[in-house]
């Protein structure tokens, strides 16, 4: 298994508490939690949310041609 690591921002909500979640190289990909451990946790699941979707797309487009 290859791990990866990408850096993520988090900026405390102010309204409603916890934290936004925020990947520095990824724009599309915005998250939250209400400690940092739940941060990180979403963060990594909407990675691999991301990534499976990205492969699926690319995988289907392979394919088509």
């Amino acid at each position: 298994m290859t791990n990866f690591a990408f850096p993520i921002q988090l900026t405390p909500d102010t309204d409603d508490g916890g934290y936004v979640v925020t990947f520095l190289d990824l724009p599309e990909t915005i998250t939250q939690g209400d400690s940092v451990s739940e941060c990180l946790t979403e963060a990594g699941l909407n990675f691999a949310i991301l990534f499976n979707s990205q492969s699926q797309a690319y995988h289907a487009l392979k394919n088509s041609t």
